[in-house]
């Protein structure tokens, strides 16, 4: 059940933080698959957390307390970014491809990528940038010290079986 709710909907996954037994649930299935939890990232969107600050705070600081690894996916799309860095204590912020598609056209966009991963560094959060489709935002990201990219630079995404060849 919490295993189709983990790759299953966000309202799935909203509704079963707020249950008593999630981490009952998650830690039989980290430890049915013998996943250390260091590697195991809990990934919330921006979106996801709405309104309900209250309960996502309370959900984050179990989830370190539990040893999990916490996100907060396509920052800066929603309208509570920073209230968001200030009550969830986590540990990666992955920036929305939106701010980078338009860095090369945009100053403002490329002074808001390099101000977050700035305050980022400061509040000792590691940063991800998504979407990254051009050498040039590769190079971007590496002058301002982002931490981590992803995009179809690197790879689209595959099926298992041709990952773990490549592998």
């Amino acid at each position: 059940e919490i295993a189709q709710c983990l790759v299953g909907s966000e309202m799935c996954i909203r509704d079963s933080i707020r249950t008593y037994d999630f981490f009952i649930k998650l830690n039989k299935l980290i430890e049915k698959y013998q996943i250390p939890k260091k590697y195991f990232e809990l990934e919330l969107t921006e979106t996801m957390i709405g309104g309900g600050q209250g309960t996502t705070r309370d959900f984050v600081r179990e989830c370190k307390k539990e040893g999990y690894s916490v996100s907060i996916d396509d920052f800066g799309s929603g309208y509570s970014s920073l209230n968001l860095l200030k009550d969830l204590p986590v540990d990666i912020l992955k920036i929305d491809k939106g701010f980078l598609d338009e860095t090369a056209e945009s100053k403002r966009s490329s002074i808001i990528v390099q101000q977050v991963v700035e305050m980022a560094k400061k509040m000792k959060i590691g940063t991800l940038c998504e979407g990254v489709e051009t050498l040039e935002q590769a190079y971007f990201l590496k002058d301002i010290g982002c931490d981590m990219a992803q995009g179809y630079l690197f790879s689209k995404p595959m099926p298992m079986k041709e990952f773990e060849t490549l592998i």
